[in-house]
Order: structure tokens, then sequence, then C-alpha cells
């Protein structure tokens, strides 16, 4: 069955005279819009539009990510390259160096400095010690009233008390290669003329650093044996003794007369110290001791200085008289032993 088509009827009116003329198109009226094309041109725009945004959204994003990636590849490239390639680093790792050398050579200063300081405050005060037995000796000369003369002499050993304390304390700033052996004896000596013998001995210990040759051990060790027999520590005295003897072990010296010489002088002063303590037998051995090592070195008709202070030390050893042992090695007052100035 076949459907029919329907037809269309022109709305535009024939012409007046009945006659069939064709038309231009430009003359025909435009049928009427449909809404539902109208509706689906209006979609079609928008979705170009909404295309286009998310095209230039995406490239937006694709340009941001490649400059990311472009910065990590560079990051990369600086990590793997070494610390030193780097010049922001290497600039800061020097700025540092700098700062730090300027700093170690300004504290470098200041310590040589003090040093300088110290030693120069320590070399005044050992001349002005050096000056305080010259002074008693003549305050001993100039007054002869007792009295008086305790009472100033009372002055100079708190002055000396004083001055000795002050410069063993500087002496313990100073390095061991900024003090010499005959400083330190000088200090030990002051500190034991005020009575002071722990300090003195302490500063003795000390001294041991300073040691650079034969001359300075030998004279380092008599001193700290002398001022241990004082004490009343004979066992320790006679050890300093026999250490000044083996000095020569550690410092052995290329001039045989003067080890003799030294030794000799070792035990006329261990003999002294041990008739001083009334050990008359110990006494007699040392002296004879230090006679027999001075011998070689007596040229007849040639005055010998040595050889004569230890025959004149022979003459009053021979004097000794021997105390109980037992009052011996008891203890005793170390102000009967102190050494005049």
């Amino acid at each position: 069955m076949q459907l029919e088509q329907p037809q269309h009827r022109s709305l535009v009116p024939p012409p007046a005279n009945g006659s069939h003329a064709l038309h231009s198109t430009a003359d025909v009226p435009q049928p009427f819009a449909n809404p539902v094309h109208s509706a689906k041109r209006a979609t079609v725009s928008e979705v170009r539009a909404e295309l286009r945004t998310l095209e230039e959204e995406l490239s937006d994003s694709i340009e941001v990510m490649q400059q990311e990636i472009g910065a990590l590849q560079v990051q990369a490239m600086e990590k793997k390259r070494p610390w030193y390639c780097d010049v922001t680093t290497m600039v800061a790792t020097l700025a540092f160096l700098l700062s730090l050398c300027t700093t170690l050579f300004s504290y470098w200063q200041t310590q040589q400095q003090q040093l300088h300081n110290n030693r120069a405050e320590l070399r005044s005060l050992l001349q002005r010690l050096s000056e305080l037995p010259k002074e008693n000796a003549i305050l001993t000369q100039t007054y002869t009233d007792r009295l008086i003369s305790g009472q100033i002499g009372g002055y100079i050993q708190q002055e000396n008390a004083m001055l000795a304390k002050h410069a063993a304390e500087l002496m313990r700033t100073l390095p061991a290669n900024a003090v010499s052996s005959s400083e330190y004896i000088m200090v030990s000596n002051a500190l034991s003329f005020s009575a002071l013998y722990e300090e003195s001995l302490q500063l003795l210990e000390t001294a041991d650093v300073s040691i650079r040759d034969a001359s300075d051990g030998s004279t380092i060790y008599r001193s700290k044996a002398i001022l241990l027999f004082q004490t009343g520590d004979f066992q320790g005295g006679r050890t300093a003794f026999q250490q000044a003897l083996d000095i020569f072990q550690r410092y052995p010296t290329s001039v045989p007369n003067f080890q003799t010489s030294s030794s000799a002088f070792t035990q006329m002063g261990w003999a002294q110290a041990e008739a001083g303590q009334g050990q008359c037998v110990e006494a007699r051995q040392h002296i004879a001791q230090a006679r027999q090592l001075i011998q070689p070195l007596v040229i007849p008709g040639v005055p010998n200085p040595l050889a004569e202070q230890i025959e004149a030390a022979r003459a009053l050893i021979s004097k000794c008289v021997p105390k109980d042992k037992s009052r011996a090695t008891s203890s005793q007052s170390p102000t009967q032993h102190m050494l005049p100035f």
C-alpha cells in the first residue's frame, strides 16, 4: 500500500495575470527557521568554544610541565656534578675558610701578646726576687738591733713570698720552652726561703719538663734533693741526687771533664745534705766519692776551685755528729733547716 505524499501548497499567490512565470530566488520568501535546528547550532558553538578553552588550558599545562621537567633536569645535572664545580658552593666555602683563618690568626696574635706580657712580668718579678737577698744582707750589716732588723726582715720575707707565689703562677701559664731551668730554681729557692716547701717542690716537679741538657737536669735534681733533705724526706732526696748523677745517660755530653766535675759537685752536695741531717756514714761515703772523681782533674800548682770546696766540705764532714735514726726520720720543723738570705 502506497502512502500518498503530502502536497505542499505554495503560500505565494499566483500572479494576477494568470501566467506561470518563474520567479527568482531572491523574490521567493524563505521558510520560517526551525527552532530545533537553531538549538543544535547553538550547542555546537558552545562545544567548540569549550574545546578551544580546554585546548588552551591543556597547552598551558603542558608548557608548565615542560618547564618543571627542565628545572628537574637541571637540578639532576647539578647533583651529578662534584661540589667543587658548583660556583655558589665554592664561593661559600672560600668565604668560610677566609673567616676561619682570620679568626684563628686573631686568636694566635692575642695569645702571643698575652705570652709576651706574662714573660715580661715574670722577668720583672725575677729581677726583684734577685734583689731581696742583697737587701737582707745589707740589712743585717746596717742594723745591729735585732728587733729592728727582725721587723724589717719580716717585711722582706712577706714581699719575697708574695712575689714568689705570683712568679710561680705566671710560670704555669707559660709553655715549657718559655721558662729556663735557672728561673725555675730561682723561684723555687724564693719559695723555700719563705717556708713554702710544698709550692717549691711542685714547681721543681714542673721544671722537669724544661730540662734541655745535662746541665739543666743536674741543677734541677740537685735543688730538689736538697729541698727534700731539708723537709726530712731523706729517701726522696737520695733518689733525686741519683737522678742528678744519671742525667748524663739521658743527655750524653762530648766533654768528659764536664761530666766528671758535675758528678763531683753532686756528690759533694749529697755529702753536705747527709751531714746536715746527722747521716754521717753516708756523708763520708759521698765526700770520698767526690774526692775520687775530682782527682784526675787536679793539676799540681794550678788552682782548682771545686777541689778546694770538696776539701773544705771534707773537713767539716769529719766533725759530723751522728743523730739517732728514729729522730732523723721523724717529722721535723722545716723552719729549722730554712736557708737564710
